[in-house]
């Protein structure tokens, strides 16, 4: 399960065999619940009630959506996480390593994640954020005021406004859905997408070059040209030009492929180099 908590709306992502099952959003972004339940400096007892019920409604409501049933990983994006994350090396005292192993294992990571030697703190167990210590935590930022909660690791003047908000989300969201903890991942949306894009135009480039038969010295020119300075237009004109004027080689000297590659290398120079057009029209 991916957990993104942001200033508007909370993203619940749920996939398996790295493919995505379900997804769902909803209205409980940190900032919008911050400026309806509890916009003064020490939230009041009845904006948290208030703010906790809707919470656990719309939470309640996304369960029953997508239905997840047992969870072996939770990870959570975004900084109201790694606030979470850093305040609570800073202010929770970390659970004893044998409650903490068994949590991980109820939620179903897998045993070699939790082994260890003797007298050693996996690395799981460092690295997930507890159920129990996201409840704590919520706690004693709610008892703070603004200056308090931004001189705490993690938070900061940035967030202190925010993270109580942030944080009963989290403690809502792990107790409604049963869930043991989260793991921190500073990667986000994003950077899925880009590594989505490059994957596919990698296999696109893989695909072109050897069912033309080029050699392995240009493929990798061409692979690796956006590093060179070729941007990917210009990549895609030499690929291009290439298809309509490379033909298929079974066999190869080793002569041809360096006179192939110096060919390649030379045109894909020239476009780095020389304005297009466009620009010298300008």
């Amino acid at each position: 399960m991916l957990v993104d908590v942001g200033g508007g709306s909370c993203e619940i992502t749920l996939s398996e065999h790295k493919r995505i099952k379900d997804t769902i959003s909803l209205p409980l972004g940190a900032v919008r619940l911050t400026q309806e339940f509890i916009p003064d400096d020490r939230p009041t007892d009845e904006g948290l009630a208030r703010m906790k019920q809707f919470i656990t409604r719309e939470l309640r409501r996304a369960h029953r959506r997508i239905q997840p049933g047992p969870v072996p990983l939770v990870i959570a994006t975004s900084g109201t996480a790694a606030a979470l994350s850093e305040a609570n090396a800073a202010l929770v005292r970390p659970e004893p390593l044998a409650r903490s192993r068994a949590k991980i294992v109820r939620s179903g990571a897998r045993a070699s994640k939790v082994a260890g030697r003797a007298g050693t703190v996996p690395q799981a167990a460092l690295e997930i954020t507890t159920q129990q210590q996201v409840r704590r935590l919520a706690t004693k930022l709610r008892r703070m005021n603004m200056d308090e909660r931004a001189a705490v690791p993690g938070i900061g003047p940035k967030r202190a406004e925010i993270i109580v908000a942030g944080a009963v989300v989290y403690a809502e969201l792990l107790e409604t859905f049963d869930l043991a903890g989260f793991r921190y991942s500073d990667l986000g949306l994003r950077d899925g997408i880009l590594a989505q894009m490059l994957a596919e135009v990698s296999r696109r480039e893989s695909a072109i070059s050897h069912g033309l038969g080029w050699p392995s010295e240009t493929r990798r020119y061409i692979s690796s040209g956006v590093k060179g300075g070729m941007s990917a237009r210009m990549r895609a004109r030499v690929l291009s030009g290439a298809v309509s004027s490379e033909p298929r080689r079974t066999k190869q000297t080793r002569s041809g492929r360096t006179r192939n590659m110096l060919s390649c290398w030379s045109s894909c120079s020239e476009l780095v180099m020389a304005p297009s057009a466009a620009a010298m029209e300008a």
